[in-house]
């Protein structure tokens, strides 16, 4: 009997699992597109797997996970949709300057003039 009840929790548990997961992979900023990208994989599951446990009952876990999920889902979509925006910006530019290649050179032109990027003056001013 007490195998029974761990197994019909265990959806709800997992979605609950996942519906955290998914916001905190918003923090990690090392993986750049992939962590959103994975943080909406993570709500997609927790959702399913918080449907699922609705069904079956021992709702408390679930509506938790379902709702950590739904949260993730829509942070991490939103962080999606604005790296798409950037990137169809970037294309413009690139497309403006007669390519990406073109482009970047003129950006590192552009930061090698600027004083700020010159690491002499940083020596001078003793912060280097």
């Amino acid at each position: 009997m007490a195998e029974k009840e761990v197994s019909d929790r265990s959806f709800g548990i997992i979605s609950f699992v996942f519906g955290v997961l998914s916001i905190l992979v918003i923090s990690q900023t090392v993986l750049a597109i992939m962590s959103p990208l994975v943080g909406l994989i993570l709500s997609i599951l927790g959702l399913i797997f918080g449907i699922i446990q609705l069904r079956n009952g021992k709702t408390g876990l679930a509506i938790v996970g379902i709702i950590l999920s739904a949260i993730g889902l829509i942070l991490n979509g939103i962080i999606i949709l604005k790296f798409i925006s950037h990137l169809k910006v970037f294309a413009a530019q690139c497309q403006a300057y007669g390519g990406c290649d073109n482009l970047i050179q003129a950006m590192a032109k552009q930061v090698a003039s600027s004083p700020a990027s010159n690491l002499t003056n940083i020596a001078g001013t003793g912060l280097a």
